[in-house]
């Protein structure tokens, strides 16, 4: 019936009890419809006049029992239920309701009990398999309610609050989406029940669908906007989708329905400190704790907030006000410690800590906080141990295998490092910074290729990081993989024009890559960036000496030297550039500094060597630079090489043989060593055995243009002059540039009176090398030979030119002088010859017969 009909049929049982009042059945009916009213107290009045008129109707025991329910007298309602069953045990809705009664009071055995009774009776009850389903739920029993609720649900599949309790029975065992299905059948029957869509929320944020949930909360507050828990569990989800603002909005609207709800303040504090809105967050903690003031998670978070301010002596205040509430309270030690840590009270910290761990050893985050706080105090060990405890605590802590292993890197203990940065992406494979680490730990390692698969997987999670572009191209350049590492630096470039790494790495690799003019620019543009750098300028000026630019070089080169004047490369390159120059004394300078910045390195010993070779009174000191360079690499062909021909200028040819055999037997396939030892026979006048060297050489190296061009002077020394003419074109067409062989087949020309042929050899060889001496000098002795006195001294002069220190050619110059009798000239040009070489006795006789032509007879006896 209506309620209002409910009224009218009181009204009705009213009248009949004026008329009869013993007429039972209208008190009964007249307490049904008061309860169906709501008004149970008057309802319990109606029954119990109808068992004052009949004490044997158990149905109205029942239902009295019923309206106490209601009124939660639960006590008065057992014994109506007891007493109608009394005189009906068969009576299913009293067992029915009994068990009701039993379950609001918390006794949920008891309950199952009454219900399995009003079961046996009534089967297909399905109140009462659902209620029987409440009662487990009640007793923990979450799947012995599932299989009550479907009972119900045979029964009628159109139960809505059975499917949303089934789903909160499933929710319990965290079978969520099954969970999630009955709560949208409960929806689909009645979507205008706000727990339902609560319900379903609650499923969703387990599983972490929080978008999902939110929309859930919208539709409960669809139904009432002013449902504070659906605002609150909204600003939840809005925290854990880190949407801080919306969370701080969702709260707020919460608080405006419910002022005096403490719990909501924190939650609106948490979210503005997460907002780093400290002084707001601070407000709204202060707020909380006006309502509450022994709120403990508002201090502590006001505490939080303050330190976040830098105002540490108050968040100080706040932790030992959480201390004051609840001693031995572990966070708020923690955080304590936190702050002493940001105080620089690094001792007192770890007094906190150690208090926080006292109450409980297992707290992670406070053995992670105190390896911090060690490693500060540069006590690694400790840290390391805290580091440990912390993953004891919870081996799940990718954070602290990270930690752990930066500590172990700054003990230089790489390969426990490693292992550390690889468990920390093992547990979380996110992780870019321990990828990173992890790549950086295997390169000191030289572990080059799994460095490079560390980066990529860095590069994958953060490929916006220049960095670690950076760091792929190093690790692939250490693996000689330079075409693959020339994109790793051009992408870090292009995320940071300005990061002068890459620009440097990249010109590395385009110079290794034989790239120079590409390689220039790119150290340019690293000098751009930076002009301090002494190693940039040093490799500028290397590549500008292999594109030839000499000048250009050397201006780099000694703007790295004056930068860094230990810069040994910058000064071996600077010699490089000299020796190219023909600046054999800048060259001498540059090596020597080169080895008193390294007094290890052999090539700078060797090229030294070289540079002395070139002064004929520095020979001794370019054998014992060779010598050095070879005991400091013993294998150095190029020094044994340049020792043999030191020891040829020094005239010492056995010991020169001697030399080119310890060459061989480092290198057997040498072509030059057995050049080299043929040349120290020939000097012994073995011209024969130096020919089989040469022949050996040969044998190697067929198209060796040295090779053919010795074996042409040895014939030539052995009177074999068509054979040496052999050779020498067979020299010149493997190596038409070089021009020794023009002007010695010049020299055989000579000796056949074939002067026009051999000045036509002089030319060639000066076409090939407009700086030959020895051509102009051999040209300049034919002419002289042929009468040609001018042409003679001409060339005489072009030799001097192309080589100032060349004694012959003043000595022979002096000696055509006289001959046309300029004798001051002659003079002057013997004295030359004389500074050149002080050993030339030609020049000293050559000097003696110019003074006697002028007058100076006692001179020239001295001479």
């Amino acid at each position: 019936a209506l309620l209002g009909q409910h009224e009218e049929a009181i009204q009705c049982f009213d009248r009949a009890i004026q008329l009869n009042v013993e007429d039972m059945a209208a008190h009964y009916k007249r307490g049904l419809s008061l309860a169906a009213l709501e008004q149970h107290e008057e309802a319990i009045e109606a029954y119990r006049n109808a068992v004052n008129l009949d004490k044997n109707n158990d149905d109205a025991w029942e239902r009295m029992g019923v309206s106490a329910l209601e009124l939660k007298r639960y006590d008065e309602a057992t014994d109506y239920f007891d007493k109608a069953l009394s005189i009906r045990s068969e009576n299913y809705d009293a067992w029915f309701n009994k068990g009701r009664c039993e379950l609001a009071m918390g006794e949920g055995v008891a309950a199952v009990q009454a219900l399995d009774k009003a079961l046996e009776l009534k089967p297909d009850y399905t109140e009462a398999h659902f209620w029987k389903g409440k009662a487990y739920m009640e007793q923990g029993q979450p799947t012995e309610a599932i299989s009550a609720f479907d009972r119900a649900l045979d029964a009628q599949r159109d139960y809505m609050e059975a499917w949303d309790a089934k789903g909160m029975a499933l929710l319990e065992l965290k079978r969520i989406e099954e969970a999630i299905a009955c709560f949208d059948e409960a929806i689909a029957l009645d979507s205008r029940r706000a727990e339902f869509w609560h319900h379903k929320s609650e499923a969703l944020i387990e599983l972490e669908r929080y978008e999902e949930a939110v929309a859930g909360y919208d539709q409960a507050l669809e139904i009432d906007i002013n449902d504070e828990k659906a605002w609150n569990q909204k600003g939840l989800c809005m925290v854990r989708l880190n949407d801080y603002d919306s969370a701080v909005q969702c709260y707020t609207r919460s608080v405006e329905i419910n002022p005096r709800n403490a719990d909501t303040w924190n939650s609106i504090g948490s979210a503005l400190l997460s907002l780093r809105k400290y002084e707001e967050a601070i407000e709204a903690f202060d707020s909380s704790l006006k309502i509450r003031k022994k709120n403990i998670p508002a201090h502590h978070q006001r505490g939080i907030a303050l330190r976040n301010m830098d105002r540490h002596e108050e968040a100080l205040e706040a932790f030992d006000r959480v201390l004051e509430l609840q001693p031995g309270n572990a966070q708020a030690y923690h955080q304590k410690g936190i702050t002493l840590v940001a105080m620089r009270e690094l001792d007192a910290a770890l007094e906190a800590f150690d208090a926080a761990l006292e109450s409980d050893p297992l707290l992670h985050e406070v053995w992670y906080a105190k390896a911090q706080a060690l490693e500060s105090m540069r006590r690694m060990d400790d840290a390391i141990a805290a580091y440990d405890q912390a993953i004891q605590a919870r081996p799940d802590f990718e954070a602290a295998y990270f930690a752990k292993g930066l500590a172990l890197v700054s003990k230089g203990a790489d390969g426990e490092a490693m292992s550390a940065f690889t468990k920390a992406t093992e547990i979380d494979p996110e992780f870019p910074d321990a990828w990173v680490e992890l790549g950086h730990t295997q390169m000191r390692m030289g572990r080059h290729a799994e460095a490079v698969g560390s980066y990529d997987r860095a590069i994958q999670l953060n490929p916006q990081s220049p960095q670690v572009w950076n760091a792929k191209g190093e690790a692939l350049m250490a693996s000689g993989d330079q075409a693959a590492a020339l994109p790793c630096f051009d992408s870090a470039i292009d995320l940071d024009a300005t990061f002068e790494a890459s620009h440097r790495h990249k010109a590395e690799v385009l110079q290794a890559m034989g790239r120079s003019e590409e390689a220039a620019r790119a150290w340019n543009d690293a000098l751009d960036l930076d002009d301090s750098n002494a190693d940039s300028w040093a490799h500028l000026g290397e590549v500008q000496l292999l594109l030839e630019h000499h000048d250009d070089a050397l201006t780099s080169l000694e703007r790295a030297v004056r930068i860094d004047s230990q810069n040994a490369h910058a000064h071996f390159q600077r010699g490089l550039v000299l020796k190219h120059k023909g600046d054999w004394s800048g060259q001498v300078d540059a090596f020597r500094q080169v080895i008193n910045i390294e007094p290890d390195n052999a090539r700078a010993h060797n090229f030294l060597g070289e540079a002395q070779m070139n002064d004929p009174s520095a020979l001794e000191e370019a054998l014992g630079s060779f010598e050095r360079a070879i005991e400091l690499q013993p294998e150095f062909t190029g020094a044994h090489e340049n020792r043999v021909e030191a020891l040829l200028k020094l005239a010492r040819a056995e010991e020169a043989v001697d030399a080119a055999d310890r060459l061989i037997s480092i290198d057997a396939a040498n072509s030059s060593a057995y050049i080299l030892k043929g040349r120290a026979l020939g000097k012994m006048g073995q011209h024969s055995d130096a020919i089989g060297l040469y022949s050996k050489a040969l044998e190697i190296e067929g198209e060796s243009s040295d090779a053919w061009y010795r074996m042409g002077v040895a014939l030539e020394s052995m009177d074999k002059p068509d054979e040496a003419l052999e050779s020498y074109d067979k020299a010149i067409g493997y190596d038409p540039a070089n021009p020794a062989p023009y002007y010695a087949k010049g020299r055989v020309f000579i000796r056949r009176d074939m002067f026009n042929e051999a000045l036509a050899s002089y030319d060639q060889a000066i076409d090939v090398d407009p700086q030959c001496h020895l051509a102009y000098y051999e040209k300049a002795n034919a002419l002289d030979l042929m009468g040609d006195t001018d042409g003679a001294l001409t060339e005489y002069d072009k030799a001097i030119d192309a080589k100032e220190d060349f004694a012959d050619a003043w000595q022979r110059k002096g000696m055509v002088l006289r001959k046309v009798g300029r004798f001051d000239e002659a003079q002057e040009c013997a004295n030359k010859a004389i500074e050149l070489s002080p050993d030339a006795a030609g020049a000293y006789a050559m000097k003696g017969i110019s003074l006697y032509n002028m007058g100076d007879v006692d001179g020239a006896h001295d001479r």
